[in-house]
């Protein structure tokens, strides 16, 4: 008893779940010229095919600039054939839609097990290329796809209109902002300029001050070279002054052993020889004297040793202070040397780098300029376009106010002959009478046509059934050409008919009115999809005939026509909107740069063309050359929609 309830509940959140799928749907057109599909949301995923303007689609996702749409049919993708059975169709639950044939490339849509899959191709035994599925989706660019429905032909020439002002004036905007920038720039590099120029000033006054650190430094190292040698000096004097005191303290230790001998023999002589006691006490005492002497100038020398000593350990402090002071010095300089190369190496650098900046201004002044140059071009070509649509419209106003005024004399005229009508209501009764028969044949003719426009609007939903309506239009219409041949016919007689003012000395007068289909003059001016022609009324033709004599035979009538040969001609069909005349309703164009120009103008009786505005057909029609007209006209006898490759 569980399993169908779960079963039931699976089945009520499927449909849930399609019919949220189905509110989250939309509708899109394509806006731009050919948008293409990639397999993800990124352009760096593959394209997998293409929509041309105009293509209306199914968005059924979004995320970020992309839409997820609904694949068309023009778009094929590979599976693996592991996953299909013998009837081609999917047995597995990992079957992907890849982007190409082979697993590098981007798996973009799951495919339900189940599905059957339309084969196209195939790429060895592993893959198979195949039509997508229904629900198939991938991605395309929001910038050119619009939601809802596209706009009808005259909102689309507006909003184009509309567009291109808000181009012109976008391009005015950016001229201006492109010549602020490049001001800024022009400012700026004229400032880099001064910054350089300093820069090298700068550059010239540090190398100025390192060629005077170095000569100084020069000076200093030759001035601790002389100290190094004054203080070598030095320590060899002071060496020779120790050496020399050594040996005077040596000497004087020598001759103090002597004179200390001397005394021992004087005193042991003086023991021995008493006579000769004096003798050698003044000896002694001169030895003694002499060694005194002898003794103060030891000291007087070793004193003036000592100090000469002090005097060399002096000096050589002070050449060693002053040797300390200039390697300080020289450590000093060779440190504000360093600093100045590090400085000049920095400048340099600096230097190198604002010539590459100013380098790169310059070449980015060089692509403002060219922007600008660029925009400037665009804007000029604009202005003249705008200028031939301007000049286009004066054409079209000139001619409509030239129609204006056809269409005002003929009123005068039409009224002028409707006051002389009035005067002669008794001779032209029989010619009215006439008239009434052929309005009544007239009125016929319009109901059949009435029933073949209706028969025609029928054959939109039943096409199966438009060659057995059309036989019957195509009769109504023989009925029609009759109805009118038979007022032609009576024209014709009453025009054969001389009017011999001599017997009756009375002016007849015919009006006759131009029927529904009868000729204009000439079609407007043909269309662009951008304009929006002026109303021009069907213009009518009233002539002016002399009362009829005696009757005569009616002339026979003229040889019947050739039939013209039905050919096929491939177009866009545009409206000549309110400018329609007669038999030209519409006109058969080609697109050339974003414009129309047209080749033929279409006439039907029992195809509503309204319905085809815009769209690239294929006609089968007849093709009719009509004097003073620009282009031939076309009698449309049938049409398809060209299918989109």
């Amino acid at each position: 008893m569980r399993q169908p309830v779960v079963i039931f509940a699976a089945f009520l959140c499927l449909l849930f779940s399609l019919d949220c799928l189905a509110a989250d749907s939309q509708a899109a057109y394509i806006t731009g010229d050919k948008v293409y599909i990639r397999s993800k949301p990124s352009p760096l995923y593959e394209r997998l095919g293409h929509f041309q303007k105009g293509d209306r689609l199914t968005v059924v996702g979004e995320q970020d600039d992309w839409y997820e749409v609904e694949l068309p049919n023009t778009v094929s993708g590979w599976v693996c054939s592991d996953n299909l059975d013998a009837e081609q169709r999917v047995k597995s639950d990992t079957c992907l839609l890849y982007a190409g044939p082979n697993l590098s490339s981007t798996a973009f849509y799951r495919i339900p097990p189940g599905t059957k899959l339309e084969i196209l191709g195939r790429r060895g035994d592993d893959w198979v290329q195949v039509a997508p599925p229904h629900g198939a989706t991938a991605w395309i660019s929001s910038r050119y796809a619009a939601l809802g429905n596209p706009p009808a032909p005259e909102a689309e020439a507006s909003r184009e209109q509309q567009e291109q002002t808000s181009q012109l004036s976008e391009l005015a905007r950016q001229r201006a902002l492109l010549k602020e920038e490049h001001a800024r720039q022009l400012e700026n590099l004229n400032a880099e300029k001064k910054r350089f120029g300093e820069l090298q000033l700068e550059s010239l006054r540090l190398k100025e001050e390192a060629d005077k650190s170095n000569q100084e430094v020069k000076e200093l190292r030759q001035e601790a070279e002389r100290l190094a040698a004054v203080r070598q000096e030095a320590s060899q004097r002071a060496s020779q002054a120790k050496a020399e005191n050594e040996k005077a303290l040596e000497a004087l230790e020598a001759e103090q052993a002597r004179l200390a001998g001397l005394k021992e023999e004087a005193e042991r002589k003086a023991k021995t020889v008493q006579g000769e006691k004096d003798k050698w006490e003044q000896e002694v005492k001169k030895a003694e004297e002499a060694l005194a002497l002898t003794r103060k100038q030891a000291e007087e020398q070793t004193e003036k040793s000592r100090q000469q000593a002090e005097a060399l350990q002096a000096a050589r402090e002070a050449a060693d202070k002053l040797s300390a002071q200039a390697e300080e010095q020289v450590r000093l300089a060779e440190a504000r040397h360093l600093e100045t190369e590090n400085k000049r190496k920095a400048l340099e650098a600096g230097i190198l780098t604002m010539q590459g900046e100013l380098a790169q201004a310059e070449e980015q002044v060089e692509k403002l300029r060219a922007a600008r140059e660029q925009m400037e071009t665009a804007n000029k070509a604009e202005n003249e376009k705008l200028a031939a649509l301007k000049d286009e419209a004066a054409k079209l106003e000139a001619e409509s106010a030239a129609m204006k005024e056809r269409l005002a004399s003929a009123k005068a005229e039409r009224e002028k002959l409707e006051s002389s009508l009035s005067a002669s209501e008794k001779e032209t009764a029989d010619l009215q009478r006439r008239q009434q028969e052929a309005e009544q044949a007239r009125k016929q003719a319009e109901e059949a046509l009435a029933k073949a426009q209706a028969v025609a609007a029928e054959a939109e939903k039943a096409r199966k059934e438009l060659e057995a309506k059309q036989e019957a239009a195509k009769l109504a219409a023989q009925d029609s050409e009759k109805a009118k041949q038979e007022v032609a016919k009576a024209a014709e007689q009453a025009e054969a008919k001389p009017a011999p003012e001599e017997q009756t000395g009375r002016t007849t007068i015919v009006i006759a009115t131009a029927g529904k289909d009868a000729p204009a003059d000439k079609p407007a001016v043909e269309a662009k999809p951008e304009e929006k022609p002026e109303v021009k009324p069907e213009a009518v033709a009233e002539t002016a005939k002399a009362e009829p004599a005696p009757k005569q035979p009616a002339p026979e009538p003229p040889p019947v026509p050739k039939k013209p040969e039905v050919k096929h001609y491939r177009g866009i069909v545009v409206s000549l909107g309110n400018r329609a005349q007669g038999q030209a309703t519409h006109v058969l164009c080609t697109r050339k740069d974003y414009s129309y120009v047209p080749l033929h103008y279409l006439q039907s009786r029992w195809i509503p063309l309204k319905e085809w505005e815009y769209v690239e057909v294929d006609i089968t029609a007849e093709e009719e050359q009509v004097e003073g007209w620009k282009y031939s006209l076309l009698k449309v006898k049938g049409l398809n929609k060209v299918k989109q490759r």
